[in-house]
């Protein structure tokens, strides 16, 4: 094979390579092109759905309201159920009843049995005990528009005074209430003459209340007092106890008023017990064998028989504000 021959064949075989490779290059591009028409087409239709979901309004969807509507439907059944116990056994006002005169023979009436229960269980009372409506004592009768209202806290407070005799506190010195019927000073009248003797600095004389001064209030001026306003939950009542008992009854009162068919709540507790009936009388008892008079004064532990005479002794005075609560009832 001469240099010619040679020649054209090498340039014969570049001629195919290169062929070869151009129809490479066409196929790889017209398959790149290909594949970047698909991918301008999905570009394009991702933000059509993109465009989609920004413009559309998913609420209320319709499966989200069917479960949103019974979620409240459970709630408001819960909240209806809880309001309707609540109220099963509070005292409501009869809007129709607006006779002064049944107000005035049920207030003589509640007061003759509380007159008559604390004389037969021992119980010390005020001269001119009112418990709370001293204003009536005097037989004038209230307006009619205030008669449910005034029922409504005769009924709440004869309950309170039965709890009270029931657990033989050793006296009631005043019950109050909220007065509503007639603007007074803010304050309202204080506890019957008394019942609650005011303190002067110093020693405080034998069986004087422990109850301060400015406790000494136990009514008060407030027009709204258990009125139950259309969209309210409820409406409070509050009373104000003032006795005298020793600690265990006590107890047995805060007990009571806990487990009562009212809704009631504590809301102010002041107790106090007389300095003179804390005293442990140790001049009653002599000292025993071995034990000398500077060993009794120098704080050797009381007997047994003294520890139990000065608790059997100390008497407390305790003023118990209490709040009677009214819920609103479903309204059918």
């Amino acid at each position: 094979m001469t240099g010619t021959q040679r020649k054209k064949t090498w340039l014969a075989v570049l001629g195919v390579g290169f062929l070869l490779a151009l129809g490479a290059d066409v196929v790889f591009l017209i398959w790149s092109m290909g594949r970047h028409k698909e991918a301008e087409d999905r570009l394009e239709q991702q933000k059509r759905e993109l465009a989609g979901l920004y413009g559309m309004a998913p609420f209320p969807s319709p499966e989200n309201v069917e479960v949103e509507s019974r979620n409240l439907e459970m709630l408001v059944g819960a909240f209806y159920r809880i309001q309707e116990r609540l109220a099963l056994r509070q005292v409501e006002p009869n809007l129709d009843l607006k006779q002064p005169t049944v107000f005035m023979d049920s207030f003589w009436q509640t007061r003759r049995d509380l007159l008559n229960q604390a004389r037969a269980a021992g119980v010390e009372l005020p001269k001119e005990f009112g418990f709370g409506f001293e204003n009536y004592l005097k037989g004038t009768p209230p307006h009619p528009d205030h008669v449910p209202r005034l029922m409504q806290q005769l009924t709440i407070v004869r309950r309170l005074c039965d709890m009270l005799l029931q657990a033989k506190v050793t006296a009631i010195d005043a019950v109050g209430r909220e007065v509503f019927e007639a603007e007074g000073d803010g304050e309202g009248p204080r506890s019957p003459p008394g019942a609650v003797p005011s303190l002067r600095p110093g020693r405080r004389p034998r069986g004087a209340s422990a109850v301060p001064e400015e406790e000494g209030f136990v009514n008060r001026f407030n027009s709204e007092a258990g009125l139950l306003k259309p969209g309210d939950l409820y409406a409070t009542m509050r009373f104000v106890l003032l006795f005298r008992g020793r600690e265990e009854t006590v107890l047995q009162v805060l007990n009571a008023l806990a487990a009562h068919e009212m809704f009631l709540a504590i809301d102010n507790l002041v107790w106090q017990a007389p300095v003179n009936q804390v005293t442990i009388r140790k001049r009653l008892f002599s000292p025993g064998a071995g034990t000398s008079v500077e060993e009794v004064q120098r704080g050797v532990p009381e007997s047994k028989e003294s520890r139990i005479v000065s608790g059997r002794e100390a008497v407390l005075t305790v003023r118990l504000e209490v709040d009677a609560y009214r819920f609103a009832r479903r309204v059918e």
